[in-house]
This record gives C-alpha cells, structure tokens and sequence, in this order.
C-alpha cells in the first residue's frame, strides 16, 4: 500500500477524551480501497489526526461511515499530511510481526488504554523537540494471509483444546484485513525517540 499521484487526505477531528468514553461497534466495510489514518506530533507538540486514501470517492465514504458510527467524531478539510513527502532526514521506522501466523484469538482487555498510552508517549518529554508521524495503513483482504513457512490452519488447530478451538474458529470466519505500522520521526535524538514510541507499540 502506497502514496500515489491521486492521494487524498482529510483531517479527521476527534472528541475531546473522556473518562468514560461510549461504546463503539468494531470497524467493518466492505471496500478493498486502502486506507491510512496519519497522526503528526509537531515540533512544537500539537497532535493532528488525517484519514487517507488514494481515491477522493473512496476517503468520503469512509468518513461518513466513520461519522455515523463514532460518535462527535467529524470530517476536516483536505490537508496535505508530512509522510507524503518527507525527506530522507531523520529515522524511517516499520512494525515487523513476531508471529507466523494469525490462528489465535486476538485478546484486548475491555480496559485497556492504548491510545491513552500512545497521547501520553507523543507528550513526553523524550519526545519534546521531535517531528513525529505515525502511520497506520488498514485495507481489506480477500482472505487471511500466511507466509510460506506458516503452519497450516488445520494442524495448527488440532493441538488446542476445543474452547480455544472455537474462539480460533469464531475469528477466522471473521472479515480479513491486511494492517501495516510506520513512523517517521525527526529531533535532536530520533533513536531515542523511536525507543519511547516502540514501549507502546
């Protein structure tokens, strides 16, 4: 998935934080259009948010998709976002997965706060004088990718009790999306930096 000539980004404008924030319905569509969510540390430490996608018609369907279901979040105006055009300064940065496979149920307790975690990364002070974007790319996939030396789905099944076998069963009927993790990151200490973002990826 990448930037073409046709690129499109609009800010996205989200709520203020809350203690108790409303539940929200997982994201399903059926569009194999990619998309990226870009989110940009200034310098100066502002943080802005932009949802991207190399067709306009494709990005404006996501958004009132978006709109409709995550509640006071809205739609900006086009931006040009930094990752488009960055130079070959600084530290270029892709998450790499340690597993071979995708056969396990993927577990996230109701009270975690990983974008809490990430907001408080992108204020600290090992951050403070950096030029941070972290982009997220997400699109849909035909079918559930495996790599050449991935164990196959069946015999890797039949080593787990049935309970297990039922949640791993239950999330491969699931829709299927191929995600990608990049940063960019530009300051005084960059590798430093990239350190304090890896903690919470």
């Amino acid at each position: 998935m990448e930037y073409t000539a046709g690129s499109v980004h609009r800010e996205l404008l989200l709520p203020t934080p809350t203690e108790e924030p409303p539940e929200m319905p997982p994201l399903l569509w059926t569009s194999l259009a990619p998309f990226w969510l870009e989110i940009h540390r200034e310098t100066g430490g502002r943080v802005r948010y932009a949802l991207g996608s190399p067709q306009a018609t494709d990005l404006e369907s996501m958004l009132i998709y978006q709109e409709n279901t995550r509640h006071r979040v809205a739609a900006g105006p086009p931006i040009v976002f930094p990752l488009a055009d960055l130079t070959t300064r600084g530290v270029f940065a892709r998450a790499v997965a340690v597993q071979r496979h995708h056969h396990l149920p993927l577990r996230i307790p109701r009270d975690a706060d990983a974008a809490g975690f990430l907001l408080r990364t992108l204020g600290s002070q090992t951050l403070q004088d950096h030029n941070v974007v972290l982009q997220l790319l997400f699109q849909r996939a035909p079918v559930w990718e495996s790599g050449l030396f991935s164990a196959r789905y069946t015999t890797y099944a039949e080593r787990h009790g049935r309970a297990l076998r039922a949640e791993m069963d239950t999330r491969r009927a699931e829709p299927a999306y191929h995600v990608e993790l990049r940063a960019h990151l530009r300051g005084p200490q960059p590798d430093q930096a990239l350190i304090a973002l890896g903690a919470w990826l």
